[in-house]
């Protein structure tokens, strides 16, 4: 497929989990990713949710809200990040959290200076094991197609993903959440560094579609 963008943009309809085993001549069972947290893990969970206000019940949304720097365009902008945290914390029942790595740091220091409180910011450069930590205290994620989009998927969380430059059939989400594609978009997906026209794919990023996503999971949770 890495060959042919036609096969890999528009035929190919199977996760990449599904190819892969494949490839091996394995049998493809859809078989879940597999993840285990240490007790001390787990215990860590339990503290830092109870440090910072997160324990109460509340449906707890997370905004993984960076990606690698190898491709740059799979995030959303601040201002749309900003956009959506106003508006779920005008919501009752939720907490908002924000998560990411190291190449997130300073992006997610900038949304704390536009949005103050109303999110709590976790640590960005803690080490993989513990950003899975900070993962795993949410109960839905909102996510590009990153590795903390894989993450909430072995995590099992519901996974609320856009994607614009890359291929979401090869992502599965078991069945826990949506996924929200650019509709109608000729140049998406294209796998490319750098986009060579205006970054359509990011603004037809569906706001609206993610805070309805986010109420229906707290309506059925709660």
């Amino acid at each position: 497929m890495g060959l042919d963008d036609e096969l890999k943009f528009r035929k190919n309809k199977k996760p990449g989990t599904q190819i892969v085993q494949e490839a091996m001549g394995l049998r493809w069972k859809r078989d879940e990713y597999v993840l285990e947290f240490t007790m001390e893990e787990l215990e860590f969970c339990n503290a830092y949710k109870a440090a910072h206000g997160l324990a109460g019940g509340e449906l707890i949304v997370g905004f993984n809200t960076g990606c690698s720097n190898l491709f740059r365009n799979k995030k959303m902008t601040i201002e749309q990040h900003v956009a959506l945290i106003e508006r779920l914390s005008q919501m009752q029942g939720m907490k908002l959290v924000l998560v990411g790595g190291p190449e997130d740091t300073e992006r997610n220091a900038e949304l704390v200076r536009c949005v103050g409180s109303k999110v709590v910011s976790t640590p960005t450069t803690d080490g993989v094991r513990r950003g899975l930590c900070y993962e795993s205290i949410c109960d839905v994620i909102i996510t590009g197609d990153s590795f903390g989009m894989h993450a909430a998927i072995a995590l099992k969380k519901h996974v609320i993903a856009w994607f614009g430059l890359t291929c979401s059939e090869e992502i599965d989400l078991y069945d826990r959440g949506v996924k929200l594609l650019p509709e109608g978009l000729a140049c998406a997906p294209c796998w490319k560094k750098e986009c060579p026209y205006n970054l359509e794919c990011i603004d037809m990023i569906d706001l609206d579609r993610i805070v309805g996503e986010v109420q229906r999971k707290c309506q059925t949770s709660s």
